[in-house]
């Protein structure tokens, strides 16, 4: 008898460690934006837009597989009717001869709760078959979408997730940091909050809210830092990180440039970013970084003040290898292979012209596209303005009128904007026929090194038009420099 209590005991004992290993393991998803939290594996990342909720990575951040959680001010009263008759025509519609199967199902249960309606898609991309799970609750007067994508056979570790966040869902973004259930979120996490204060003088302030790699094709190994921007000064400012290192390694520190009087921004960021063997490598096993903060008025380069040697933890920034990974398992995230034409006829020095187009096959429009030769045509303009149209395709329908989203990136491929640009043209186009949408004006043309555009919706001149979602839209994209 009491070497079966013994054992009892120790089997407790166990269980008590495992529990705990695993609240160790756990991060909380604040998301004050649409009032509520959830709960994640701390190995996952996580983003927040206002077009999908909170995006949890279970694999590389930007890329299929994922969990979004999206809490609507609207409250879909019948949520089963709404899936059969408004999202599942809607994805038949976008998905087209892509969707390989769909099933609906109403009560749904998942983690001990009861969804009130539920759908999974799948479709084709990039030759593989992409599962998509969708579940629907309704609590409080909003409705709440739980979303999971994964490549079919091989979502095991995205369910868990979406199990997780289902369980742990609560209509509060404070629930858990006042109830202690997990540990804080890490700091690589776009939205966590480091709590780093490094500059508050002279009107200015700003912290470190997130830090994370940040990866592309031009910079093996940058470290991205998040910050939170507040300008009261009275002029324009600059920010920059001089005498920067990683791991005592020397590395170039940007900063942030023409910062209007007024702003409060929380979607600026800094860049440490190496330029030597030595300093990837310390970048990739990172544990701190040291550097000077310099306020300098934007128009006559006055310094207005000064911090030298700022440390900051990097423990939590996980190591990485830079870009490319030899022999990497391919994912279904797109890797872009751009072709450049020649330019047809003679045009001004301040013109270009040019051609690519990215692997990303995602279904879009059916009866629209670019054109064959994906041309688009810019100039220069004054004011650090870009001057930009693209080539269109009518493939099966007379166009009235269609809708373009684009972004541009930088020279380390981060979004210059934190929005899309939406674009709408209204041009006759016959079944057919190219033409071209209407120019659209970009600003910071000097930072642009890559603009992408997609189509987002299209006007027939008769019959219904066509539209994707924003996660849907295909991209092209073509590099101005």
């Amino acid at each position: 008898m009491k070497k079966r209590i013994c054992l009892i005991l120790i089997m407790l004992a166990a269980l008590c460690i495992f529990t705990a290993a695993q609240a160790a393991d756990t991060q909380i998803i604040s998301c004050p934006e649409q009032q509520f939290s959830v709960l994640t594996d701390s190995a996952n990342t996580w983003t927040f837009d206002s077009s999908n909720g909170v995006t949890i990575y279970t694999d590389h951040s930007g890329s299929i597989p994922y969990v979004l959680v999206f809490r609507s001010e609207d409250w879909i009263v019948d949520v089963a009717d709404y899936v059969h008759e408004q999202y599942t025509p809607r994805i038949k519609k976008s998905y087209g001869n892509d969707l390989v199967s769909f099933k609906e199902y109403e009560n749904y249960s998942i983690a001990g709760r009861q969804m009130q309606a539920a759908a999974l898609y799948s479709y084709k991309l990039q030759g593989y078959i992409i599962d998509m799970l969708r579940l629907y609750d309704v609590q409080d007067g909003h409705t709440v979408v739980f979303t999971a994508k994964y490549i079919q056979g091989r979502g095991d570790k995205t369910i868990a997730a979406l199990e997780q966040a289902v369980a742990s869902y609560q209509p509060d973004p404070n629930y858990y940091a006042l109830n202690g259930t997990a540990s804080a979120p890490k700091a690589e996490t776009v939205s966590g909050n480091t709590g780093n204060y490094v500059y508050d003088e002279g009107g200015v302030f700003f912290e470190i809210t997130s830090m994370r790699p940040s990866l592309s094709p031009s910079y093996p190994a940058n470290i991205r830092l998040g910050v939170h921007v507040i300008n009261q000064s009275g002029h324009q400012i600059n920010i920059t990180l001089p005498n920067a290192s990683i791991n005592g390694v020397a590395v170039v520190g940007l900063g942030a440039y023409s910062i209007r009087n007024g702003t409060d921004k929380e979607d600026e960021f800094f860049l440490l970013k190496p330029e030597t063997d030595a300093a990837i490598r310390a970048a990739c096993n990172s544990k701190e970084a040291t550097f000077d903060i310099v306020v300098t008025n934007a128009s006559n380069h006055e310094v207005l003040g000064t911090r030298k040697n700022v440390t900051i933890s990097l423990e939590s920034v996980p190591s990485f290898t830079p870009y490319p990974t030899p022999n990497a398992t391919p994912t279904a995230k797109p890797t872009a292979k751009p072709t450049v034409r020649p330019i047809a006829t003679p045009k001004p020095a301040t013109n270009s012209s040019s051609s690519s187009r990215s692997e990303k096959t995602f279904y879009g429009i059916t009866s629209m596209a670019f054109s064959d030769r994906m041309w688009a045509t810019w100039e220069k303009k004054p004011g650090d303005m870009l001057n930009i149209r693209f080539e269109v395709l009518a493939k099966t329908r007379q166009v009235k009128s269609f809708v373009l989203y684009l972004y541009a990136v930088d020279d380390w491929g981060d979004p210059i904007y934190s929005r899309n640009y939406t674009w709408q043209t209204n041009r006759q186009i016959a079944r057919g026929v190219t033409a071209y949408s209407d120019y659209i004006l970009l600003p910071d043309r000097s930072k642009i090194k890559t603009v992408y555009c997609g189509i987002k919706r299209v006007n027939f001149t008769e019959g219904p038009s066509e539209e994707v979602d924003d996660n849907d839209v295909e991209y092209y994209y073509w590099n101005i420099r």
